[in-house]
């Protein structure tokens, strides 16, 4: 063997020494996380929230039904509204979006459903960055309008608050919400049938 090589090996054979040490050493130990020591870090607590009502909804197939947002907030005052909203387009169909008394006089920034997929956007903006925009005594954002399809043989349903709903203050500072979905409870369904052609209740 050469010296060259001799040395090459040498070092190899400290460096794996070396290694094995720092593995087993119990001093490495204090180097590592403390995971089962470590502090969990608290949820943050909801500004604000939003919620259907009224909530939930008891009515027949055909049957028109009308859903408030309604807005419980604390802390600063809300100058911009987005309702980004989700709901079964086999079931339901929009007939109406309207804006509640929550804010005096509104500019509505955005109004659009998609009847495919199910889903609304309204925004709302204060005219004004003053507190004379908002009805402190009101809690209506918006109002909802559906009517139940006449032919659906489900028995129950959902309006959810998509994750893109936020509510902003004049300093464009967005609100932490907590967001409670509507359900809807259908009642004198269609039949339907199964694929042996027997009828399901």
């Amino acid at each position: 063997m050469s010296k060259a090589s001799f040395i090459l090996l040498a070092l190899f054979l400290l460096a794996i020494g070396a290694f094995l040490y720092m593995y087993t050493s119990p001093h490495t130990a204090s180097f590592l996380p403390a995971f089962s020591n470590r502090a969990e870090t608290p949820l943050p607590i909801s500004e604000s929230v939003l919620s259907f009502s009224p909530n939930p909804v008891s009515a027949k197939a055909g049957q028109n039904i009308s859903l408030d947002v309604n807005l419980n907030f604390q802390n600063d005052l809300p100058t911009v509204m987005q309702l980004e909203i989700g709901y079964d387009p086999t079931i339901l169909t929009l007939v109406a979006v309207t804006p509640g008394t929550f804010f005096t006089d509104p500019t509505i920034l955005l109004n659009t459903n998609n009847p495919r997929t199910g889903r609304i956007s309204y925004a709302l903006k204060c005219l004004s960055n003053s507190s004379d925009c908002i009805n402190q005594k009101a809690k209506t954002a918006a109002k909802f309008d559906f009517i139940i399809n006449p032919y659906t043989y489900k028995s129950a349903t959902s309006v959810t608050f998509l994750p893109k709903t936020l509510l902003q203050t004049k300093e464009n500072s967005d609100v932490l919400l907590q967001k409670n979905d509507a359900k809807i409870i259908i009642t004198n369904t269609t039949p339907s049938a199964s694929p042996s052609g027997e009828i399901i209740q």
